[in-house]
């Protein structure tokens, strides 16, 4: 679909540009796009390489279950049944929360790109559980994910040119924070509703 509906943005530009006059700055833009978008896209693919390394030699050290730990709390609320299994003895459950953990750790540093074969990980692991609802509850807390040190966001600022790529930090602190709260009140609001 949304193949279908950048062809026809592409299509309708190059009509318009066509029509106005202004097909050479359409060619020269291109050209400039595809080089910024190259140059963008090997910046981005070494940060993800990087902290994916970072989580692996952090789990290969051991720190992914201290890291379970620290938000067990948290898991307990927001995985109540994953965190049961785990308290009776399941090793798949404590497996499982382990990767949720990383998955939640990687999005707090703000690298989505290395979160994303974690959350698929965590996922494969609560299917494995047969533990529908903490899967809605995961998928919605990836998706809202709190972020403290938001890394991609600040590479794309530093790699389009801003002069102060540190500034959006209180604002990104404030709105995941808030979205992610929100998202799981609703979640909960909405899985209590559907047992009844």
């Amino acid at each position: 679909m949304l193949g279908k509906i950048f062809g026809i943005l592409a299509v309708l530009s190059f009509l318009s540009a066509v029509f106005t006059g202004n097909i050479n700055a359409v060619g020269e833009a291109a050209a400039v796009g595809a080089g910024s978008a190259v140059q963008l896209i090997i910046s981005l693919a070494g940060m993800t390489c990087l902290w994916s390394g970072i989580i692996r030699a952090l789990k290969a050290a051991g720190l992914m279950d201290f890291l379970t730990r620290v938000i067990s709390p948290l898991l307990k609320i927001i995985l109540p049944e994953t965190y049961n299994l785990k308290k009776q003895g399941s090793k798949e459950a404590d497996s499982a929360l382990q990767s949720v953990s990383a998955n939640i750790g990687a999005n707090i540093l703000g690298i989505g790109n290395a979160a994303t074969p974690l959350g698929i990980d965590a996922m494969k692991k609560l299917n494995g559980l047969n533990s529908s609802r903490d899967m809605i509850m995961f998928a919605v807390l990836n998706c809202a994910s709190l972020q403290v040190i938001p890394t991609t966001l600040i590479a794309l600022r530093s790699a389009a040119g801003s002069s102060d790529v540190f500034g959006i930090m209180p604002a990104v602190w404030l709105c995941s924070l808030a979205t992610t709260i929100f998202a799981v009140i609703i979640t909960k609001i909405l899985l209590k509703l559907t047992r009844r």
